[in-house]
């Protein structure tokens, strides 16, 4: 790829719906969680 070439993310259709769930998407949608209290909010959903 050369620097001129622009690249696009692909997102899920919901991701699109509303910038809030497009932040959320790009910034901690599928990303590990590695600390207690991520493990434990991620379990309390």
């Amino acid at each position: 790829m050369t620097p001129h070439q622009a690249t696009t993310l692909i997102r899920s259709a919901w991701a699109t719906s509303d910038p809030l769930l497009t932040e959320y998407y790009d910034t901690e949608w599928g990303m590990p969680v590695r600390d207690e209290a991520g493990v434990f909010e991620r379990l309390s959903l």
